[in-house]
């Protein structure tokens, strides 16, 4: 896989992952939102409810169209307030049922963009060692029998001829292929 490639699906792979991100902290914002609503909802059930009993009062001790009316309106505004209040509690269950689908489905993206990006590190790895003469890998082997043949491991062969860089020569080398590749 070419480099370009590579970091194609890693870029759509972490555009996944900022996606869902934001559908999160969506959702939360309207989690919260709604969860702060109920108790002005409840407060509202019980100022209907309050205003149904003194409908009833009034009705039963008058018993004419005035109280009549005035009771249909207690009641409606009862029925009402507990309607929004119950359709609040299923939207506030709703919304966090969905909430922890996403933040499942984050981990999940979050999880396949790592190896979207190691990818992109191979195929850069890839390209820079398609890069080098065949002749220098002939006389790395060359070395390495020569080694073997004094007693010395494949591995002490190699970390003799390619010291390990230091951190600071590390983060250099790195900055320098991410300029190079425009890597992040």
């Amino acid at each position: 896989m070419s480099v370009t490639e590579a970091k194609q699906k890693f870029e759509e792979a972490k555009k996944a992952v900022s996606d869902c991100q934001s559908s999160i902290q969506t959702l939360q914002a309207k989690a919260d939102q709604l969860q702060d609503s109920l108790p002005n909802l409840s407060r509202a059930v019980e100022a209907a409810e309050k205003a149904k009993q003194v409908a009833l009062d009034n009705f039963a001790l008058y018993s004419n169209k005035e109280s009549e009316s005035e009771l249909k309106r207690a009641r409606a505004g009862y029925e009402s307030a507990v309607r929004q209040r119950a359709e609040a509690n299923e939207l506030v269950e709703a919304t966090n049922r969905t909430l922890k689908k996403m933040e499942t489905e984050f981990v999940r993206l979050n999880n396949a963009r790592e190896p979207a990006k190691r990818q992109v590190w191979k195929s850069v790895f890839d390209e820079i060692q398609a890069s080098i003469p065949h002749e220098v890998f002939d006389k790395v082997r060359m070395l390495i029998v020569c080694g073997s043949q004094m007693g010395m491991t494949q591995q002490f062969v190699l970390d003799s001829l390619f010291k390990n860089p230091c951190p600071k020569d590390f983060q250099a080398v790195r900055n320098e292929l991410c300029a190079k590749y425009n890597l992040d």
